[in-house]
């Protein structure tokens, strides 16, 4: 699997499968280049890893800029993990800049099942190690 095609799998395959809407956090062709060799050779060869690396990206429920308030957590398919969200506001305009450690390249692509925001790396859910011993939601 190239790495670029990643990016479609992301989007697509864990889909199928679930009733939308759905807010995907999909890492742009740049951030996949950053995943160490090692690491994506893993997720190449091993399904169950690719699906959870694949579900961690993905929430139920479609999630704009405007619907989200600064620290919220978003439960994502992968057995309920959450990735914590950075929302600035603007005046009145709320503006998605974080989820969990990752800049936003871009917010608020909708689609037609839902919305996709472009992240500048990949979502992992030690990414939330920081708050151990930190009940959430």
């Amino acid at each position: 699997m190239h790495v670029n095609s990643l990016s479609y799998v992301l989007v697509t395959l864990p889909l199928f499968f679930l009733d939308g809407p759905f807010t995907v956090f999909l890492p742009s062709n740049e951030a996949l280049t950053k995943i160490p060799s090692e690491e994506l050779a893993i997720l190449k060869e091993n399904v169950t890893l690719l699906r959870e690396f694949l579900e961690y990206h993905i929430v139920q429920g479609a999630y704009f800029s405007g619907d989200l308030k600064d620290g919220q957590y978003l439960t994502t398919i992968h057995q309920k993990t959450p990735i914590r969200v950075g929302v600035r506001v603007d005046g009145c305009y709320r503006r998605l800049v974080e989820a969990n450690n990752s800049p936003l390249f871009k917010a608020d692509i909708p689609t037609k099942n839902g919305v996709i925001h472009v992240i500048d790396w990949i979502l992992r859910p030690s990414d939330l190690s920081w708050c151990e011993g930190v009940i959430l939601p």
